[in-house]
């Protein structure tokens, strides 16, 4: 995927993301039978080679997020 394609998707997830985080503990299960043998997933996909310019790019920008965000949040006083 290219960044036109990528930087969208990450932006319009981040916009989406609630203004307070709370973090949850995963639910724990116990399965009553053991499990079979381990399933095998063969996934036949061609990956497209990204320019190393274009992870720099968004690297930049999710680091600016991320600080953008923790600005929010202390902002809020929900971190120090």
């Amino acid at each position: 995927m290219m960044r036109e394609q990528i930087e969208p998707l990450l932006r319009k997830r981040l916009n989406s993301l609630p203004k307070k985080i709370q973090l949850r503990s995963p639910m724990r299960f116990k399965t009553l039978a053991p499990s079979r043998a381990p399933r095998i997933f063969k996934v036949e996909t061609e990956i497209e080679p990204v320019p190393s310019g274009v992870i720099r790019e968004l690297a930049v920008n999710a680091i600016r997020d991320a600080q953008s965000a923790l600005r929010q949040l202390a902002a809020d006083r929900v971190v120090s």
